[in-house]
């Protein structure tokens, strides 16, 4: 009995530790995302430039941690959205990766997340393989908006 008591007590140690462990992370994922995000009167308000389906932001946020953009000056609010198929996921099981039409995302047509000017159209670079580096140009579309450049990246090649 007294050999199970102390072990006992040793996992409910442990599992205490463990909380107050996750307690703190939670905190700095706080204090992270207060400390990083702009003003309300800096900030933009975006609408979704996607319709018709399930999405997900793969890589959006205000740490690092989150978001491999914001570490990058210029690069800072970007995020990736894919679409997802019906059971949840980027692409089906068995469809072949380096495939674009096997991204549900790949033939959604994309919308205007602000009014604002077109200052600048970018096609016909081939499009990325998913996965891969691709290239540093892409299709894309600039839209000035209260003296932001809105940019609408990785579009397919018309």
């Amino acid at each position: 009995m007294i050999g199970s008591n102390r072990k006992t007590r040793i996992f409910l140690s442990l599992y205490g530790l463990l909380a107050i462990y996750q307690v703190f992370i939670c905190i700095l994922f706080s204090i992270s995302y207060i400390t990083s995000t702009p003003k309300h009167e800096d900030a933009v308000d975006l609408a979704f430039p996607l319709k018709g389906g399930a999405y997900e932001v793969v890589n959006g946020g205000m740490s690092s941690s989150m978001n491999y953009h914001f570490s990058h000056r210029t690069l800072k609010y970007a995020v990736d959205i894919t679409k997802l198929t019906p059971l949840g996921s980027r692409k089906g099981k068995f469809d072949n990766p380096q495939s674009l039409k096997s991204y549900p995302i790949y033939n959604d047509s994309v919308y205007s997340p602000v009014e604002g000017r077109i200052i600048e159209v970018v096609d016909g670079v081939e499009d990325n393989v998913p996965n891969s580096l691709g290239r540093s140009t892409t299709n894309m579309i600039i839209i000035k908006h209260k003296g932001y450049n809105i940019l609408l990246l990785h579009l397919k090649k018309k």
